[in-house]
């Protein structure tokens, strides 16, 4: 069972289910592989649908859980639906980053004043994808 407080969100991949979970290891292993601005980089590859990325990001979420996890090639060969992983990866990033409650209310004083949710809800809102 996936523990919310820890930032535990269950994932299925081909036919099995995982812990996606973004430990600080983890949060190294992104900000090291992908720069201090994955959080950015992670919005606009949602965007673009650009599996790879979101293959690579999945592969280091699985990591704490499962001595073997599937790597980006099996993910990206598993073919799960796009939507709900980016879904899975925030909201396990959004624990790991603020807790089970997630960000507080933005009020300006934030810093940053961006933050994954709100990018990636900006990204999937319908208004955003028209035009």
């Amino acid at each position: 069972m996936a523990n919310k407080y820890r930032g535990e969100t269950p994932v299925k991949i081909g036919r099995k289910t995982y812990k996606l979970a973004y430990d600080w290891n983890a949060i190294a292993t992104l900000r090291s592989q992908f720069g201090a601005d994955y959080f950015d980089k992670l919005a606009k590859a949602a965007d673009e649908s650009d599996v790879r990325f979101l293959a690579e990001v999945i592969a280091v979420g699985l990591r704490k859980h499962h001595d073997k996890p599937p790597t980006p090639d099996e993910v990206i060969s598993a073919s799960p639906p796009i939507i709900p992983m980016i879904e899975a990866i925030n909201t396990a990033l959004t624990a790991a980053n603020w807790g089970p409650d997630g960000p507080p209310e933005e009020d300006g004083s934030q810093n940053p004043p961006k933050n994954l949710p709100t990018l990636l809800r900006a990204l999937f809102a319908p208004q955003a994808r028209q035009g």
